[in-house]
């Protein structure tokens, strides 16, 4: 297997695994906007001095964001690069330089004489400075600055700028942003995204006393990954060493502590195996959970070792390890095909992400139960000295008597937890998305404030228009136009973005053509303009001759937008954010209207009786809490009915409904004591609680089954299954992360009741466990 996955190992990081099948427009919407999103590629850096009283701070600052900008373009990692300043190559982007008067909305009044005078006499006071070679140019081709006016339409910031860069009002950063190539998810190539970022900043700060943060949902990401794997790895190692200690305590032999723990690790191997099988490839949110839900193998080898040690025979002799492990597996095998169905019904999901975890599980839980009832027996051993003492000491603990009230209190506390959870039905799930992130909130608050201030793409409400064709889109979307104009001038919105501002519509660029002057008209413009000024008419011949050319363009559309792209070795911002706007499925084209600075509710309804085609209001927040409602109750639909299978699979081995009651209350009560003391220490259920009380179940089973059968060794060994599992999800109770802290507070707090449950069971039940 080692081998195996070696060569064929294929990790997916891609949230879309986990989303939902698209079940409307707004969820393929959603989608598109969290895995390819503009805004979720986007990486701010803010450079600010040590010392800003310094006079020439902010010219060091504006010039190390220029030579940063500088490389940071010729980076093909990053497809645009942003900090107010553009350089000359990159001020005449093609095609659209060429399409400037068909791409243009202003009307026919700027080739009329007194226009053009204006022009000119601007042009005049800019000679004077003695311009660029790219400002002559685009004199002679475009003296009304027609080109220009559509850059700064474009690149509309409300930054303000200092040495020619961004920074912020107080003028204490100097600002730029980069959007990277890779999507957010592409957790790999984001990092070495970022190391290249961090790189270049540190050359040119080397020697300076500037500091610079980086920010942005691909570092939200790194850092959620970074914070997790951490976390995972110190208390990892935490809860390793006093396990190790315990188990030591117990065992006395650092080689039974090692066999320990090969089942599990070889069921990891084995379900990864399956699952990359299956699908090609595994995710790792099915590794990362699915490690959880076959926490429970590590139960398998220590029922074994301790009923090799500890239990005897009809001579008072320590079974061999074949008897010892035949005379638990009847009980091993029950408790693993009651898990394995529950398991099952995470199969039958309609999510792929659930599916996945369901063969992980079911997978990795049979090779651990074999790996113990086939390899572990023939893995020779010295049977150390065992510690009589511990066995002696956790034997008086647990035949203490029992006050007779405990088994009441049994019954009634579940069913009075039961009444608790349903008063508490309106919050018991966490809606929130941001409640179980693990980044800190200082830095959202610095994150979303650069955001805000760069007037770059929310994340959360944005229009949805729909049309058959690409054409048909862009004119409903200049339709439109008009009312969002009349909701920013209202104050609603504070600004709008759509893919029609970049590329109009065939037909209104056919439109523009028809406003275009004749040659001679223009031409008897152009010398009444300059009838009186210094400027020679030859100067314009280039000009003369671009408005001309544009008469005959064949108006621009996607398709040739892509081509020139794709065939270009530039970096064409404009573009990427076309391509960003539109979304092509099914022969459905699809426009996105991001919206800024939404300030109070969008009453589309009454827009809409204004048009005659339909429009739809995205709120992302709204739209992802409602993916992940569904999420929960698919999950929790088969949490359910796996639920019921396990019944079944007991009530057909017990044939007796009292014993069956017997059985599966201490699960049932377990999951639900555990969710009642959640809502008690004021935590709201997630699918991270939802998916660990899968292994809740599974644990409390192993307990029922094995306290059932009324044996020293097997109510012993039970015990030494719960303090393991308390150990090691008990340190992940303790992490500040919340959702290391979801999963180990239910698997912990899980345990400790089906434990007890079972116990104050196992003193009722019946010996029914004879083959």
């Amino acid at each position: 297997m080692l081998l195996f996955l070696s060569q064929a190992l294929h990790i997916r990081s891609d949230i879309s695994f986990f989303l939902p099948h698209d079940k409307s427009i707004l969820d393929r919407i959603m989608k598109h906007q969290l895995t390819q999103g503009e805004a979720g590629k986007i990486i701010i850096i803010a450079l600010s001095s040590h010392k800003p009283t310094k006079s020439n701070s902010t010219l060091k600052l504006a010039e190390i964001n220029k030579q940063l900008a500088s490389e940071l373009k010729s980076n093909k990692h990053f497809s645009t690069v942003q900090n107010g300043f553009l350089l000359a190559n990159e001020l005449l982007i093609q095609p659209y330089y060429e399409y400037r008067y068909l791409l243009d909305r202003q009307s026919d009044a700027n080739f009329s004489t007194e226009s053009l005078k204006q022009s000119f006499t601007q042009i005049q006071q800019r000679l004077q400075q003695i311009p660029s070679a790219l400002e002559q140019k685009l004199f002679a081709e475009d003296p009304q600055m027609i080109w220009l006016g559509l850059l700064k339409q474009w690149h509309a910031q409300t930054l303000k700028k200092q040495q020619g860069v961004w920074f912020d009002q107080s003028g204490k950063q100097s600002l730029l942003f980069v959007k990277t190539q890779a999507e957010a998810f592409e957790l790999d190539k984001q990092l070495v995204n970022i190391d290249m970022l961090t790189i270049s900043i540190d050359k040119y700060l080397a020697t300076e006393n500037i500091d610079y943060i980086i920010t942005g949902a691909p570092v939200f990401a790194l850092a959620s990954k970074h914070a997790i794997s951490s976390q995972i790895k110190y208390i990892s190692l935490l809860a390793s060493l006093l396990l190790f200690i315990f188990l030591y305590w117990f065992f006395r032999s650092s080689k039974l502590i090692v066999l320990t723990f090969l089942p599990l690790g070889f069921a990891i191997l084995s379900s990864m195996t399956c699952v990359i099988l299956l699908d090609g490839f595994i995710h790792g949110i099915s590794i990362a959970f699915g490690i959880t839900l076959i926490g429970i193998a590590v139960d398998y080898p220590v029922h074994f070792y301790s009923h090799l040690l500890y239990a005897v025979d009809k001579n008072k002799q320590p079974p061999n390890p074949n008897n010892a492990i035949k005379s638990i597996w009847p009980l091993l095998r029950l408790g693993l095909l009651t898990t394995l169905v529950g398991f099952s019904a995470l199969v039958l999901s309609d999510f792929s992400g659930l599916q996945q975890l369901g063969v992980f599980a079911i997978s990795g839980l049979f090779a651990a139960a074999m790996f113990t009832r086939f390899i572990l027996p023939l893995v020779p051993i010295k049977h150390p000295t065992p510690s009589i003492s511990s066995f002696n000491y956790l034997l008086k603990l647990l035949k203490r008597p029992l006050p007779a009230i405990l088994y009441p209190l049994a019954i009634f506390l579940p069913l009075l937890a039961s009444g608790y959870i349903y008063s508490q039905s309106d919050r018991l799930w966490q809606q929130d998305l941001s409640a179980l992130s693990p980044i800190p909130e200082e830095l959202k608050r610095q994150d979303f404030n650069l955001r805000e201030a760069m007037g770059l793409p929310e994340l959360r409400h944005a229009i949805i228009l729909q049309a058959d064709t690409i054409e048909q889109l862009l004119q409903r979307s200049e339709v439109l136009k008009p009312h969002l104009n009349q909701l920013k001038k209202q104050g609603i919105i504070s600004g709008y973005d759509m893919a029609n501002h970049y590329l109009p519509s065939i037909k209104f660029q056919l439109e523009q053509q028809q406003n275009l002057p004749d040659k001679k008209v223009l031409l008897t413009h152009l010398n009444a303009a300059l009838s009186q000024s210094p400027l020679s008419i030859a100067a314009f011949s280039s000009f003369l001759q671009a408005v001309e050319n544009s008469k005959l363009l064949t108006p621009i559309n996607f398709q040739k937008l892509m081509a020139d792209d794709t065939n270009s070795n530039t970096h064409n911002i404009i573009t990427h954010k076309v391509n960003a706007l539109l979304l092509q499925k099914d022969n459905q084209w699809t426009g996105i209207i991001p919206l800024q600075g939404v300030n109070q509710t969008i009453e589309l309804k009454a827009i809409q009786q204004q048009l005659s085609f339909p429009l739809l209001l995205m709120d992302l927040k709204k739209q992802t809490e409602s993916m992940l409602s569904d999420y929960r109750n698919e999950a929790l639909l088969w949490f359910v009915l796996g639920a019921l299978l396990i019944v079944v699979i007991l009530f057909i081995h017990t044939h007796n409904a009292n014993t069956l009651f017997l059985m599966i209350w201490p699960f049932s009560a377990a999951v639900v004591l555990t969710i009642a003391s959640l809502l008690v220490m004021d935590y709201r259920l997630s699918i991270f609680h939802l998916v660990t009380l899968l292994l809740v179940i599974g644990l409390a089973i192993d307990y029922s089954i094995f306290t059932a059968n009324n044996t020293a060794v097997s109510q012993v060994s039970v015990i030494i299954c719960l303090i393991s599992t308390i150990i090691m999800f008990g340190a992940l109770s303790f992490s500040e992360l919340p959702i290391l802290k979801a999963i180990g507070l239910t698997a912990s707090l899980g345990a400790f009741y089906a434990f007890i449950i079972a116990h104050i069971f196992s003193h009722q039940q019946l010996k029914i466990y004879n083959q």
